[in-house]
Order: structure tokens, then sequence, then C-alpha cells
């Protein structure tokens, strides 16, 4: 098995951290801020089906909290591979900080890799943006 590589970016969102943790722990809901899941195909129980730039997949959350924070992995399974990426919420006061974990191949091109770095940037943004959008 490759060892794949992990990079950290992370944001602090004005919204209770229920709220935050609900949304985020929904695989249902990726569509609505990250442009890698394309479209929510299918959803069933916790699996969804959702349409990628590499094709189809099956993704869901696995969730798991202690008390310093909350994680949710995001699995998804394609025919021939499975992709994951990680996230950490941590309820501060008026704020939740939500840290993003993508894991990536340790030799994808380093050029390729900052610009998925940089798309997740905005994605955490558009997430922001969603979230506390609805506390007004």
């Amino acid at each position: 098995m490759r060892k794949k590589m992990n990079n950290k970016r992370d944001i602090f969102i004005k919204a209770p951290f229920n709220k935050a943790y609900r949304f985020l722990s929904e695989a249902k809901n990726l569509p609505k801020w990250t442009t890698f899941f394309q479209e929510l195909v299918e959803g069933k129980d916790y699996i969804c089906v959702m349409k990628t730039p590499i094709g189809m997949c099956q993704t869901h959350c696995e969730v798991s909290n202690d008390k310093a924070a909350s994680k949710i992995k995001i699995i998804s399974k394609f025919e021939h591979k499975t992709e994951t990426a990680t996230l950490f919420l941590k309820k501060i006061p008026n704020y939740c900080h939500v840290v993003f974990y993508l894991n990536t191949p340790p030799k994808l091109d380093s050029a390729v890799r900052a610009k998925m770095l940089k798309n997740l940037e905005k994605e955490l943004l558009v997430l922001k943006a969603s979230l506390e959008a609805s506390n007004d």
C-alpha cells in the first residue's frame, strides 16, 4: 500500500459547532461546497453515489468524537481505488474551527498538489459563507 501525503488547510467559521458538525458529517452535502463532488446522484442512508471529475463513486462519512475535537473521515470508493480526506472540528467560543486534511499520493506533481490545495482553500471559503449566511 502506498503512503499518502497529508495536506492541511483550516478555517474559522462563525457558526454553532453542532450546525457545522451536522452539515459536514452528511456526505450528501459535499456537492454544496466542494467542486470534486459535482453531483449527488443517489443517497441511500449514509452512503451516497456521487459524480466526480474522475468518475462515479460511493461516498460516506465516518465520524468519531473525543473531548478535543470531532473527526469526520470522508471515504470515496471508486471502481479501482479509494480516496479519503479527513476533517477535524473544534468547538471554540462563537466559532467552529474546521481543519481539513487532503490525502494525496506522495509522488503527485507539486504543481498539481498546489492547484488542489488552492482549490481546497476556495472550497473552505464557500463552506464558511454557506454556514455563516444561514446564521443571520
